[in-house]
């Protein structure tokens, strides 16, 4: 009861049982909130309508060797410095407070990520992008972008669903109105996956 918050993060995925053949997923082990048959690259708004509806999240900058890890290009188990690396336009706390005195974040509770094919080389100069598209009692689901500026090509998506989480009472909790009125302006359920 420290208050610390606990995270997992996979750093590679290199073993001999990926390439192994596929199964069918059992019943408990499918996804509840997102889908596995759309694709968040092919169906990317164009760069400049995410401009238009003021979805940048972090400002224009070019692929460094913090997102590549010395290397020419970005190794893929980095590529979510792409979309989370860099500047943000606006500061916010990631664990907040409620009125009394109980701390609250989110949690990821589903994700899906779509990678391009190919490398991302260092000087890139990239963009990222976000929309809330779902918001309900306790969860939301959003989707983040992240373009190559010069050619207007999506290099990378992800999409979520998070439960937001009293940290001081260790259980989830409705949103609080002050957090979703935050969500309204990039609120667009249009952009979803397709």
């Amino acid at each position: 009861a420290d208050d610390d918050l606990a995270a997992t993060f996979v750093h590679e995925l290199d073993h001999p049982a990926i390439d192994a053949p596929a199964f069918e997923l059992p019943a408990h082990g499918a996804p509840r909130s997102l889908s596995l048959t759309t694709d968040a690259l092919t169906s990317a708004p164009a760069i400049e309508q995410l401009h238009d509806l003021g979805l940048a999240m972090r400002k224009p900058r070019s692929v460094d060797t913090d997102d590549t890890q010395g290397a020419d290009t970005v190794p893929p188990a980095n590529f979510a410095t792409l979309l989370w690396g860099g500047e943000p336009f606006e500061e916010h706390e990631w664990v907040r407070t409620l009125p009394n005195g109980d701390r609250y974040a989110y949690a990821v509770m589903e994700q899906r990520t779509w990678i391009r094919p190919g490398p991302v080389a260092l000087g890139t100069n990239i963009q990222s992008f976000r929309a809330s598209l779902e918001l309900r009692e306790k969860v939301g689901r959003s989707i983040a972008w992240c373009y190559d500026t010069d050619t207007g090509e999506p290099l990378i998506a992800s999409e979520a669903v998070d439960l937001c989480l009293n940290l001081t009472q260790r259980r989830a909790i409705a949103i609080p109105t002050e957090s979703r009125s935050d969500a309204d302006p990039d609120f667009h359920p249009e952009l979803a996956p397709r």
